[in-house]
């Protein structure tokens, strides 16, 4: 980015060579909004684009000791709207406790011990915004470890927030997908098939469990599953994810609720 706010920004796509296209764009005056063109990789298709910030990363870090590091990381919403009021209150809350409990641990694990290896040790939180509209929030969060050892580790999780007019609820697995064992067989094929193109190390080593998916969130154009390192590749590969458009899960999701409600937009 410019002095003038003007930006450029090169598109990647996984096993794919080169740039997949090329978004330019600028700064509005306040910072709030990035508005320019997206150019395909070979220069033949162009589309507008813009992006809105709708929040921002608060950061709770530090710890009981040099020995170890703790940051969590949640997103505040620029919304006054009660459903966005009420889903700051509960992230911020909930990341406050995730610090407690994580800065406990690490000052539990160090203590009197002199072999730590030449790296502090460190666990966190980051978030990702995957959704964001007037009556559903999606995020991702990303939860690491590093206690030595050749690489940190990390898992994800999924959060799916709605707002039925008068509350704030968490969408459990229910909500989203039927409760049918031979939709969740489709469901699945449909993340192998997707997982194969993708070339994944061991894509048909995939289990469903119908009680508890891979994380999931809700998009405008369709489910996001993401699975960890290790469950359908490598750890080099990081997590793989598999967008499933909404024209394929007609028949594998409720009639009414949000994921139809997306369906129909």
């Amino acid at each position: 980015m410019d002095a003038r706010g003007n930006v450029a920004l090169a598109e990647h796509v996984n096993f794919v060579p080169g740039a997949t296209g090329r978004f330019v764009g600028q700064f509005s005056t306040d910072q709030t909004t990035l508005a320019g063109t997206w150019t395909s990789g070979d220069g033949r298709r162009t589309l507008p684009f813009s992006l809105r910030r709708v929040a921002e990363s608060v950061e709770l870090s530090g710890g009981q000791s040099n020995r170890y590091k703790v940051m969590v990381e949640y997103l505040h919403f620029r919304s006054a709207e009660p459903f966005y009021q009420a889903l700051n209150q509960r992230l911020a809350k909930e990341a406050q406790a995730r610090f407690n409990r994580l800065d406990a641990l690490l000052k539990k694990q160090t203590a009197g011990s002199d072999d730590l290896g030449s790296a502090a040790w460190s666990k966190g939180v980051n978030v990702e915004l995957i959704h964001a509209d007037k009556s559903l929030v999606s995020l991702c969060d990303t939860s690491y470890s590093f206690t030595g050892g050749a690489h940190f580790d990390y898992n994800l999780s999924s959060g799916n927030w709605i707002w039925d007019g008068t509350r704030l609820r968490e969408l459990g697995v229910r909500d989203i997908l039927k409760d049918d064992p031979a939709a969740l067989k489709r469901l699945r094929d449909l993340c192998v098939r997707d997982l194969k193109r993708q070339k994944a190390g061991w894509p048909d080593d995939l289990k469903f469990d119908a009680k508890i998916p891979p994380p999931l969130n809700l998009t405008s154009a369709g489910v996001l599953f993401i699975f960890d390192p290790y469950l359908v590749s490598s750890f080099a590969d990081g997590a793989m994810t598999v967008l499933i458009p909404y024209a394929d899960l007609r028949d594998l999701i409720p009639q009414t609720g949000p994921a139809a409600r997306l369906a129909d937009q």
